[in-house]
């Protein structure tokens, strides 16, 4: 949770002044800000200038100024090749050094330490470049010379310093981590579907990780944990975090981190320019700020939010908490609607009490450990809520993180998860790992209750549930029981988008293909087109067969290994448009002959009689 102060002017706009950077001075309360021009120290709580220079007509500040722990001086770059350095004593008394290689900027304090970071993605300690300001800086091997860095940051982490530059080369973004200490260099690709990155910040934890917050241009924020699997794998796990209305038009600097939760976005609200505070927890907005312009760029530091609007800088103090369960919970009861509601009973006490008894439970469920007690607890608050109220309560952060809990390796409480999969309105986006964690699990009861109750499983998730089924060898052999063949329908029943099961069913190999499509063959020739009996249709078994075809067309008609199969699925089609082709001429002989039923029992349009007469 974040608490905010009045804004405070720093320095009155000013037209023609170019920003270039913001950064944290020696003294707590005081900020350098670099514009083009000119670089000013402001300290932030008596709310005025410490100290300001200028550089010479024809020379431009081309990297935010920082304060060089370990010299005692300030340093910044002009002209991308000169770098100045001065010292409180005396600030007009400058020294410069010129190197050979354009710099991108100077990074302070890493392990005691300031960096200079160069164009070319090479990284050296500042106190080697005042050494040999002319030595040749071998180039970064993922960096060529078209691609630009657009951010670059350091942290420690478990004693290493890592140098963090998000790169963008030909419209596509990629992260080039550097480690220092041992010189090695790891290339990430920064993608998210067909969507293109408009902000992004890092931030390191306390359990000693580095946290990745990225904003796309459909509004999405997505948090990424950099692990030693992210190094392993060189792919992004995205988390949702929010979706935000993006303004038009903006700069790079969109978002920034407040502290280890909580994360500040410039966006819109009926169509007015705010900043929005969200915790990386829930995702929960829990404050907006209004009355800014749009033209904005913003930045933390320490304790305050600094605005860079039109020339001018200004800052917000806050202050932070930890986000919790309990206080998401809270925040997300201040945002609802209270309504008013009518009691009948005249026992007014018996009210209380079962109110009292609800926030018991729901206590309860947000953090024990017990297992007896979660699932009282869980029934107890599921009978107390209305139809409505349950519809809402199951998107609540509160069974998002019980579930999360409850489905860690060292608690695992199927029978509570079954219950809670139960009442069918639990959306797969609440847990996004649930299927995983029950396939690690192994345990088919509980699977098939997901399939059947979870709401919008991703295509992903389903071809993870045939891999297992497959790799399980129960699809291979004839002897299934009848809660393996329902598991197997259910996953054929399921919809899905045909692009992205395409997609998803491409991870398959083509072995575990072979034996799906012969699993689908024997159903083909049971199914009809229309049956009580079968979950699945014979229009979903056709579709899930082109679908496979199509996905592995190459390795299927290169392969041996798959001709058998397809002989077999010849064989059947053969046979079923047979079977069709004589329906069909049955159904035109039972046509005629209604039509000739319905004519022997046409009524008589014309009335005559006999009579017989005797003379």
């Amino acid at each position: 949770m974040a608490s905010f102060g009045s804004k405070v002017t720093l320095l009155q706009k000013t037209l023609n002044r170019q920003f270039v950077g913001i950064s944290l001075d020696k003294r707590e309360d005081n900020v350098i800000v670099t514009f083009e021009n000119n670089v000013t120290i402001y300290d932030t709580y008596n709310k005025r200038v410490v100290q300001s220079w200028s550089v010479s007509r024809g020379q431009k500040i081309t990297s935010p100024t920082i304060y060089n722990k370990d010299d005692d001086e300030y340093a910044f770059v002009v002209n991308g090749k000169v770098i100045h350095t001065n010292s409180e004593d005396n600030f007009d008394k400058l020294e410069k050094f010129t190197v050979n290689c354009p710099i991108h900027s100077i990074l302070p304090d890493c392990n005691n330490e300031s960096l200079v970071v160069f164009t070319n993605g090479q990284v050296v300690l500042l106190s080697k470049v005042f050494e040999n300001p002319k030595f040749e800086p071998q180039p970064n091997s993922h960096i060529s010379e078209q691609d630009q860095i657009i951010d670059c940051q350091a942290f420690v982490v478990n004693n290493q310093s890592l140098i963090m530059l998000l790169c963008k080369s030909a419209g596509k973004h990629f992260l080039v981590i550097y480690n220092t200490n041992t010189e090695e260099n790891m290339k990430l690709s920064v993608e998210y579907s067909s969507c293109q990155l408009c902000s992004a910040c890092f931030h390191s934890t306390t359990n000693q990780t580095i946290v990745f917050v990225s904003l796309w241009d459909n509004g999405m924020i997505f948090k990424s944990i950099i692990t030693s699997q992210t190094l392993q794998t060189k792919t992004f796990d995205y988390t949702k975090v929010a979706n935000v209305a993006l303004l038009q038009d903006t700069s790079f600097s969109l978002l920034t981190q407040l502290s280890e939760d909580l994360i500040a976005v410039v966006c819109q609200e009926n169509e007015k320019t705010c900043i929005a505070i969200y915790d990386l927890q829930f995702g929960l907005c829990h404050h907006k700020i209004f009355n800014v312009s749009q033209n904005l760029q913003i930045q933390a530091l320490r304790d305050q939010v600094v605005l860079i609007e039109n020339g001018g800088i200004s800052s917000i103090p806050f202050k932070t908490n930890p986000v919790n369960l309990m206080s998401a919970y809270k925040k997300e009861n201040e945002n609802s609607i209270k309504l008013n509601q009518v009691s009948w009973s005249t026992n007014t006490s018996k009210v209380l009490e079962t109110k009292k008894s609800t926030e018991k439970h729901m206590s309860i469920l947000i953090s024990s450990l017990d297992a007896s007690q979660l699932v009282k607890s869980w029934k107890a608050v599921w009978k107390s809520q209305s139809e409505s109220q349950r519809q809402v309560f199951v998107l609540s952060p509160i069974v998002s993180q019980l579930l999360i809990r409850i489905t860690d390796d060292n608690l695992w409480l199927s029978e509570l998860i079954e219950i809670i999969l139960s009442t069918g309105l639990v959306s797969s986006s609440i847990c996004p790992q649930l299927i995983q964690k029950v396939l690690k699990h192994e345990d088919l009861s509980l699977l098939s209750i997901c399939l059947k109750q979870l709401q919008n499983i991703s295509e992903t998730d389903l071809v993870l549930c045939l891999d297992f089924f497959i790799k399980s060898e129960k699809l291979q052999t004839k002897a299934r029981n009848n809660e393996e063949d329902e598991f197997l329908e259910t996953i054929l029943s399921l919809p899905y988008n045909e692009s992205n099961m395409r997609d998803a069913v491409g991870a398959l190999s083509l072995t575990q293909i072979v034996v799906f499509l012969e699993a689908l063959n024997v159903r083909l020739g049971k199914c009809s087109l229309k049956s009580d009996k079968l979950v699945v249709s014979w229009d979903q078994i056709i579709s899930w067969i082109c679908l496979l075809l199509d996905a592995h067309f190459t390795q299927i008609v290169v392969s041996p290994e798959s001709w058998e199969v397809l002989v077999k699925l010849q064989e059947t089609v053969n046979t079923q448009v047979e079977i069709f082709q004589e329906i069909y001429e049955i159904n035109i002989l039972l046509t005629k002959l209604q039509e000739s039923f319905r004519r022997s029992r046409k009524p008589n349009r014309f009335t005559y009689r006999i009579e017989q007469w005797t003379i």
